[in-house]
């Protein structure tokens, strides 16, 4: 869930999963951005609000826009409380397709996508993840392996997109809480599914893929949940912002011989900067050797207005054994309750940032946009902060952002 930005110099922005549309509650919408200022430097650009279809059957609690990716024309958007004939909550997705001549999505079609196999409150499209012609749809409710085991389904690229085979955990017993792939992460080689409940405790799953299926290569146990994950070749990490001791992420390492996840290395990334109780590691995104951490609980100007932290990899051979940290931003002006960091994602030399507390006890919520600027502190600053217009009180706008590898940046509502 989260914003996606392009290389073309545009973003989405998933919106609220509250919002009251033809009174429906809890339905969302989405917001397309693109960048049409001559520079490439966002100081003007285009805004456009994409709504769910119509549903004849009046049904509340969709939350579309919960999830979101881009590339190029095709947007997916996740609905994961979408009500079917086995119940409520069994989930869908939407693809939405730019038919625009200009491509500034003024017409487009939007098809609706259910699984072939999620049973009622499986909350199929919790999360997504698109690469190359694969869409990864988690389902983290789904109870087909164990009560509430979760399940990861893999679509192929078609029109619509078509269910291959449906992933569930393994080891699990008859009474389990899994919630496998509530958080996953993939950079077209290997994918990493966050899962909690195990009898041996949370753990994140390293799948890569062997004769076009994703194979089991390694469990990897934590000791709290972890509320995000990401991954770029070798190294992932994983945002533990509720340990008891202090929010932290812990780096995985990939040590293996042939790089396969076999053998892990986790180490712990505890924060110089921010408390232990700000929620350090809530929200990240990955580009190179910049890690951006959002602390959404940070007391920096006011309470719980939030702030994201840049760890860089100062190592020399690039393995994150010695690094440094800026604060990239808190809000400005910081908000009670604000929660900025609550969600991000990075592309290229473009940054969004979810606020979806901004504007106060309202829950407006807000999104930045920063452009590197090698003058700044962190190297980025910001270029705007905006909360449309039609926003309502409670939508919590922009509560979630995730990032592919094409450089896209999704923003959604997800609200975890």
């Amino acid at each position: 869930a989260g914003v996606s930005i392009s290389d073309d110099r545009t973003f989405a922005l998933a919106a609220p999963c509250w919002d009251n549309y033809n009174s429906i509650t809890d339905d969302g919408y989405v917001v397309v951005y693109q960048d049409t200022s001559v520079l490439g430097d966002w100081t003007e650009h285009r805004v456009v609000r994409i709504r769910p279809p119509y549903d004849p059957l009046y049904q509340p609690l969709r939350r579309y826009g919960s999830s979101v990716a881009i590339d190029g024309p095709t947007l997916i958007v996740g609905a994961p409380y979408l009500s079917c004939d086995e119940g409520l909550r069994c989930g869908a997705l939407y693809e939405l397709t730019d038919t625009s001549a200009s491509g500034d999505w003024s017409d487009l079609e939007q098809v609706e996508v259910q699984a072939t196999d999620a049973p009622a409150n499986a909350e199929f499209g919790w999360s997504v993840a698109l690469t190359q012609n694969e869409l990864l749809v988690s389902a983290p409710a789904d109870d087909e392996a164990a009560p509430n085991a979760g399940a990861v389904h893999v679509l192929d690229r078609d029109s619509p997109w078509v269910q291959r085979w449906k992933m569930t955990p393994e080891g699990v017993g008859d009474t389990a809480l899994i919630i496998f792939g509530r958080r996953m992460a993939s950079d077209g080689k290997t994918l990493v599914v966050c899962a909690t409940g195990y009898e041996s405790g949370r753990e994140v799953q390293f799948f890569q893929r062997e004769r076009g299926m994703w194979q089991l290569r390694n469990r990897v146990k934590l000791d709290d949940f972890p509320y995000d994950t990401v991954i770029d070749g070798r190294h992932a990490f994983a945002g533990l912002p509720s340990h008891d001791d202090c929010n932290r992420v812990v780096h995985l390492r990939d040590t293996s011989i042939r790089g396969d996840w076999t053998s892990v290395e986790a180490v712990d990334l505890v924060p110089s900067l921010g408390g232990c109780d700000d929620g350090f590691g809530r929200a990240l995104t990955l580009q190179g050797r910049e890690l951006f951490v959002g602390v959404p609980y940070s007391d920096n100007g006011s309470s719980h207005a939030g702030m994201v932290v840049v760890v860089r990899d100062t190592s020399s051979d690039g393995d994150w054994s010695e690094t440094a940290e800026e604060i990239l931003n808190q809000a400005s002006p910081p908000t009670y309750w604000g929660l900025f960091g609550m969600a991000l994602d990075v592309s290229g030399d473009t940054l969004a940032v979810g606020a979806p507390g901004e504007s106060s006890a309202s829950n407006l919520g807000s999104v930045s946009l920063f452009r590197r600027n090698p003058t700044s502190p962190s190297g980025w600053a910001e270029v705007f902060q905006t909360t449309p217009y039609w926003v309502d009180p409670g939508d919590e706008y922009g509560c979630s952002v995730a990032v592919d590898d094409s450089g896209q940046v999704v923003v959604g509502a997800r609200y975890a």
